[in-house]
Parts: C-alpha cells; structure tokens; sequence
C-alpha cells in the first residue's frame, strides 16, 4: 500500500485511499469525499481517467467473482 501511496500521490485526488489494483497497473481506490467513501478506478493507460465502480466499499465486495477459467 506504501508504494501505491508514493506512486499514485496526486493523482486520484483527494480524499482518497489506494485498495488495490487490477493487475493492469490501474489503481482502485476509496474516494472520501462524501459521507460514504464510493469506489474508482483510475485508468493509468488512459489519460489517467478516473471511474466510478461502486457507490460503497460494500457493493464493490459485492461484486468480486471468482473467473475459474483462469485458474490452471
């Protein structure tokens, strides 16, 4: 999380805390800049384009799946 801090510093905005990545390199994040922080995406090959996932940590949990096709 450090890294992504250091890396990322600036660019989603502010308030905002790193969460994870999408293994492209595009960072998720936590914006608090309402009472419930809603969840983004920033998009790094993109023009660093930011992107509404989910409008609570909880639906963005909620809508993780497991793709079996990639696990060999």
């Amino acid at each position: 999380m450090y890294d992504a801090i250091e890396n990322w510093e600036g660019i989603p905005g502010k308030p905002s805390l790193p969460v994870g990545d999408d293994g492209g390199g595009n960072q998720i994040y936590l914006a608090w800049d309402t009472d419930a922080p809603s969840v983004w995406i920033c998009l790094h090959d993109e023009n660093e384009a930011r992107v509404k996932i989910a409008n609570s940590f909880e639906e963005f949990i909620d809508k993780l799946f497991l793709d079996e096709g990639l696990l060999d």
